[in-house]
């Protein structure tokens, strides 16, 4: 008996190439939809919070020997606090991830459009508060700083955590 996903017709025929190709995106469409997280090494998402945090505040540290000017990476502390924040489960608005990546408001909404234009993050309006704009990573920039920070700790390049 045939698979029901493959194409119809005898195992010597030349297949159907156009129904295969339709039946491929179908499979890749549910894909998308699915929750994709990288092999997490037996690190929970608060762990790799823990050490994302660890991260962002050696980066800041870094202002204490030498002047910040030397240091413009806003869009790289921005993904580390939005993973931070979407691995504990908190909301973070605009303003409060200008101050986190410690650029002027008008600075950091031009890294958030970038962050949102590459598919890194989405912003939306606060639910009990209209006034707010929260901002978070989309799936798949959730995906990709995860992985960033389990293969950093797999490659001994990053602290573990107890």
């Amino acid at each position: 008996m045939k698979h029901p996903d493959l194409p119809p017709g005898d195992p010597g025929e030349e297949p159907d190439w156009h129904s295969l190709m339709e039946k491929l995106a179908d499979i890749e469409a549910r894909l998308d939809t699915m929750p994709q997280v990288p092999p997490s090494q037996g690190l929970s998402d608060q762990k790799l919070a823990v050490i994302a945090t660890s991260i962002y505040r050696a980066r800041r540290r870094r202002t204490e020997y030498f002047e910040s000017a030397l240091f413009g990476e806003a869009a790289w502390d921005m993904l580390l606090d939005l993973f931070v924040n979407k691995a504990l489960g908190r909301r973070i608005s605009t303003t409060s991830l200008c101050l986190a990546a410690d650029v002027p408001q008008a600075t950091g909404l031009r890294y958030i459009d970038l962050l949102e234009a590459k598919g890194l993050a989405e912003r939306r309006s606060a639910p009990d508060d209209r006034r707010v704009t929260l901002v978070d990573l989309t799936q798949q920039g959730y995906r990709q700083m995860r992985r960033y920070v389990v293969d950093g700790v797999g490659k001994f390049e990053m602290p573990t955590v107890g």
